[in-house]
């Protein structure tokens, strides 16, 4: 074999590699914008959750006596989906850092 071969053979899997490379830069590029985007779209409804559950804390502070039942388990809800939505909210952005290491 000639030396111009192997030189040759090298470029090639250099080039290979780096192609390699640049698909695993994309893929990870793409998996973090899609994280960001789940995340942006968490926040938001958090604050959501956050503003209902501030108004409803609000109208009870007002006028404690003028709600029934019903008025509580909605409230629980709010609350428990808070709480949900937070737990998926971190576990988004365990996803992130590890994709960003």
């Amino acid at each position: 074999r000639n030396i111009g071969d192997i030189r040759e053979i090298e470029k090639k899997k250099k080039i290979s590699s780096q192609e390699k490379m640049d698909k695993n830069s994309y893929k990870n590029m793409k998996k973090i914008n899609s994280l960001n985007s789940k995340i942006k779209r968490v926040e938001k409804e958090i604050k959501d959750l956050e503003e209902k559950i501030k108004k409803n804390d609000l109208e009870l502070e007002q006028n404690p006596t003028k709600y029934d039942e019903s008025f509580f388990e909605e409230y629980q809800l709010k609350k428990n989906k808070l709480a949900s939505t937070i737990s998926d909210w971190e576990e988004l952005q365990k996803q992130l850092e590890r994709i960003q290491q």
